[in-house]
């Protein structure tokens, strides 16, 4: 639901509300690959690389089989 509201919000233009939601999302299910490929792009629009990749990494270890 926090990944959904946080889709709705970056779209909207409010992308410091959606970045919060994803946070929030994340947290709450770290093993779901969403939030971290959509805190990614909100990484990268801010031009934040590092940050970017790592939420990347963590997406691709959410989305691997366990």
């Amino acid at each position: 639901v926090q990944n959904r509201l946080a889709v709705g919000l970056h779209a909207s233009g409010d992308r410091e509300a959606a970045f919060e939601r994803l946070q929030r999302a994340s947290k709450l299910d770290p093993s779901a690959p969403a939030p971290h490929r959509n805190l990614a792009v909100i990484h990268r629009q801010r031009g934040e690389k590092e940050e970017a990749a790592r939420e990347e990494a963590l997406a691709a270890a959410a989305g691997a089989p366990h």
